[in-house]
């Protein structure tokens, strides 16, 4: 943000925060209004609903009432027509008395009667052309029952039906029935209460099921039409009429309260009376002093809008204000900022705000004041994380952003000079660091990154990536005989002596070189160089190598081999085999352990296709394992049988010194319980060479379980004859490489006699490895060697063959030809 626009008159700020309080404010007023006229409204509803409800419960029971009343009438009249039926065995009828009956009783609004005999045969009828539809509810009545009534309705007109039973004694004669409008049972209720009725019926055979039928004589003026009982033809309204009244609004848009009233059931169940009340008063027949409220509350809400209004827009700016000078201190202007908050300032405002001020003009010295700290803080990290504490050269951090820089510039535009990195690592310089200590260690690679820094000058940058490793990012290369040039000049110059503290040092290292292309990255190249470094490493030290397409092959290869050589222990695919270890009269002694690898694709593997990729991998030791706990167990088995054979099992001089395998070899020994002495565990010379403390400590604990050692592939080493009568081993194996030329080489059988009475001298066991021929034999019997192994024999066998083999406790050895 521009200075001189912060210093000028800030900007007015907007009015829709303000106008957003004043509505939100008015809309919460006229909401609590209109809810208070609301709740007025409902509470009056409420009461006329209270009081329709018993008026609908008085109206039930007076209808009750009136139903007694009319059934009575109806049967007082049929009692009275049957004194006019002689009583006899066939029923004898006086038509003139019943005819002047009949013209008596037209007031009691009869519409038929009609006299049926035991036989159900019609013997007089008198009235209007009716059919007796309801036939069946006369034929399904009990002839005991004196006097039965029900109501009924069709698409005309809804009636009573009653019959009236004629006995003589307590012999069934016949019958009367008659049919009687229901009228003036309605036009006494609706007189009574100025109602206006109408009836509903329902299904039969269904009274769940409502079936809309509403029933209102034309010819009175108090019943209800079928338009006006239309908005009641619904099914879940019907039901909810039952518990209490309701009010609806009709065709014309008045609102009633309607109710329904109940035949009884033992009259008519299936029939219901509607009644229509006179009309609720609405809303706009509220009390006059609610209106005077409402325009007392809307003047209110207005002048109460227009404070939050004014009180808005005055604080809405100086907020304004206060949300803008802010930016000042983000920018670091921080005495503009106290500036900017000066001219703010307003003694008439509350004090809250004078306490705002002050806190922000504190906060802006307080802020100004860590600035500064932080500004000196940030350069002592930037020279931290970017350069080397110890050599001052650049760090990997640093060293990445170069690269990386680089390999985009290589990437968006062709250049002449290509981008290389050198790797370089002190060879044995943890040895020599233990050896002088870690403060002339210290001094030896500050001395070395001078020297670097001063082959290396212009043609790129010389940093330390850790450790005793430095690489040097070359940028001013152009062909690649240039780099092996730099990369002898470099050996040449680590290799002069260096002196640190009177003690005079040579030094060498080993380089791996890597050329970047288009596609490669940081990680890429890193790792490229240090794979080619590594070979250096593996060809003696004081060497350089590039990377090349066959290194990236081999790296393929080692990632394929690893997830194979995983697969194959999850799988089980690893298969233990055993080759016998004979005595010079051909008794089988014991057996070597050896593993062959059960290869899905590539068949049984010899231990030369994978035991050096599992050492370069980190797999040795868990395969060290799973040899000696399958050994173990395979002693278990034959040990019952067989007690003196025993078995040799290699261990790997890294896994032999490491904690964990003297624990997993007490727990082999716990889990399968043999003779700890029938077990062999062979090192080679060059692991006690290598450290013979830490070897010798682990012998003597080994020793103390009780399990044998053997000196694997003796005479290949530099051991000394003074440190190896000192060790606590059972066992000298002669390395094959003198026996294979025998009787060929005559050094060779001297070197193997020597070995064999030295051996004898310190009372160690003697096994010669890689016998084939019946000449070594003979040669080994003659040295009193104690036992031989090799393809003479046996060739390793399946470890689920030995018992077989051991069947034969003897080979015949004048089968090859031997005296």
């Amino acid at each position: 943000m521009d200075t001189n626009n912060l210093s000028s008159p800030l900007p007015e700020p907007s009015l829709s925060g303000p106008l957003f309080a004043t509505l939100s404010a008015g809309c919460l007023l006229a909401v609590l209004f209109a809810a208070l006229l609301l709740s007025f409204y409902q509470a009056q509803r409420g009461e006329h609903l209270q009081t329709y409800q018993l008026i609908q419960q008085q109206q039930q029971r007076q209808f009750e009432q009136l139903i007694i009343h009319f059934r009575q009438q109806s049967q007082r009249e049929l009692q009275s027509l049957s004194q006019g039926v002689v009583k006899s065995a066939t029923l004898a009828v006086d038509i003139e008395w019943l005819e002047r009956w009949w013209t008596q009783r037209a007031r009691t609004m009869l519409l038929a009667v009609e006299l049926v005999d035991a036989q159900g045969n019609t013997r007089w009828r008198q009235g209007m052309e009716t059919r007796f539809e309801q036939q069946p509810w006369f034929d399904n009545l009990a002839d005991n029952q004196s006097f039965s009534a029900t109501a009924n309705c069709d698409e005309s007109r809804c009636v009573e039906l009653s019959r009236f039973a004629i006995y003589d004694g307590t012999q069934y004669l016949g019958e009367i029935r008659a049919h009687r409008d229901l009228t003036p049972l309605l036009t006494d209720l609706a007189h009574s209460d100025q109602l206006k009725l109408g009836i509903l019926s329902t299904e039969l055979d269904q009274p769940e099921v409502w079936q809309v039928n509403f029933h209102t004589p034309h010819h009175l003026s108090q019943q209800l039409s079928k338009t006006q009982l239309m908005p009641l033809a619904d099914r879940t309204l019907l039901q909810q009429l039952q518990l209490q009244p309701r009010a609806l609004a009709s065709i014309t848009g008045d609102a009633h309260v309607w109710s329904l009233i109940e035949f009884p059931d033992h009259y008519a169940s299936h029939l219901y009376l509607i009644a229509r009340h006179q009309p609720l008063p609405m809303a706009s027949q509220l009390s006059t002093r609610f209106i005077k409220y409402g325009i007392v509350c809307a003047i209110v809400c207005a002048l109460l809008m227009a404070i939050v209004w004014l009180i808005s827009i005055r604080l809405s700016r100086r907020i304004h204000r206060y949300v803008e000078i802010p930016q000042l201190l983000v920018q670091g202007k921080y005495h503009q900022f106290r500036e900017q908050l000066a001219q703010l300032s307003n003694p008439r405002l509350m004090s809250n705000f004078k306490e705002i001020d002050d806190s922000l003009q504190a906060l802006s010295y307080q802020l100004e004041a860590v600035g500064n700290a932080v500004d000196v803080r940030n350069q002592e990290m930037e020279r931290l994380s970017l350069f080397d504490s110890l050599t001052g050269l650049p760090n990997r951090h640093l060293l990445q952003y170069e690269i990386q820089k680089d390999l985009r510039e290589l990437r968006q535009h062709q250049r002449e000079n290509i981008v290389a990195i050198v790797l370089l690592d002190l060879d044995n310089f943890k040895r020599i660091n233990d050896s002088i200590g870690h403060q002339l260690g210290d001094q030896i690679l500050e001395q070395m990154g001078q020297r670097l820094k001063g082959a290396v000058r212009n043609l790129g940058i010389v940093s330390r990536l850790g450790g005793d490793e430095f690489v040097i990012l070359l940028r001013s290369v152009k062909r690649v005989d240039q780099l092996q040039s730099l990369c002898q000049k470099i050996l040449q110059l680590v290799n002069k002596p260096l002196i640190v503290e009177n003690t005079t040092l040579v030094i060498s290292c080993s380089i791996g070189v890597s050329v970047a292309s288009v596609s490669d990255t940081y990680n890429d190249l890193l790792k490229h160089a240090e794979i080619a470094m590594y070979k250096a490493k593996d060809s003696g030290g004081s060497y350089y190598r590039l990377f090349n397409a066959e290194m990236a092959s081999e790296i393929d290869f080692n990632l394929s081999m690893e997830g194979e050589i995983r697969r194959g222990f999850d799988e089980q695919e690893f298969t233990l085999y055993l080759q016998p270890k004979v005595s010079m009269d051909g008794v089988i002694k014991g057996f070597e352990s050896l593993v062959r690898w059960d290869h899905p694709e590539r068949g049984v593997l010899p231990p030369g296709e994978f035991i050096p990729a599992m050492e370069n991998m980190g797999f040795i030791s868990r395969l060290d394992n799973w040899i000696l706990e399958a050994s173990c167990r395979q002693l278990k088995v034959l040990e019952p049988h067989y007690p003196d054979i025993s078995i040799a099992v290699n261990i790997s001089s890294t896994h032999f010194t490491d904690h964990a395998f003297l624990t997993f070899l007490q727990k082999c020994l716990k889990k399968y319980p043999i003779s700890p002495n029938k077990l062999e565990l062979e090192i080679t010379e060059t692991l006690l060479m290598e450290n013979m403390s830490a070897g010798r400590e682990v012998i003597d604990k080994i020793k103390q379980l009780g399990v044998r050692i053997a000196i694997d592939d003796f005479g290949t080493g530099y051991s000394s004859l003074s440190y190896l009568k000192k060790l606590p081993v059972d066992t000298l194996k002669i390395d094959r490489e003198f026996i294979k030329d025998i009787p060929d080489s005559e050094s060779d059988m001297q070197i193997s006699s020597v070995i064999i009475f030295l051996a004898k001298q310190l009372h160690f066991s003697v096994v010669a490895e890689g016998v084939e021929t019946s000449e070594q034999l003979v040669f080994l019997k003659a040295s009193q060697c104690d036992l031989a192994q090799g393809y003479y024999f046996s060739k390793p066998i399946p470890a689920h063959k030995a018992i077989l083999m051991l069947e034969s406790e003897r080979i015949d050895l004048s089968h090859r030809k031997i005296s």
